[in-house]
């Protein structure tokens, strides 16, 4: 069961790093270093929609819901944030983007 539940996360990660990737090749590509090629509405919009349909994919595979479940769910929900944010930290101070 663990091995399914982590396919929506994996692809939520996969998907972090791809958009990382598009904007840091943009960013190469036209001399930026000091700003995000992409909108900020696209930079945090997708992973918000991505993560959300991730999410309810993880939710259909647990279900039906038990308390063990739930709580599985909401710690893969929990860990992929805390890596996203961590992730896209090391992405903007590492590469200069908004930082002194």
């Amino acid at each position: 069961m663990i091995l399914k539940c982590l396919k929506p996360i994996i692809l939520w990660v996969v998907s972090i790093f791809f958009l990382v990737l598009v904007d840091y090749a943009f960013r190469s590509a036209n001399g930026l270093s000091s700003a995000l090629y992409l909108n900020e509405l696209l930079w945090f919009g997708i992973p918000l929609l991505i993560g959300a349909l991730c999410a309810l994919w993880l939710f259909a595979i647990l279900k039906p819901f038990t308390l063990k479940k739930i709580l599985i769910g909401f710690l893969l929900i929990v860990g992929a944030t805390v890596f996203y944010l961590g992730f896209i930290l090391f992405y903007i101070t590492g590469t200069g983007v908004d930082s002194f």
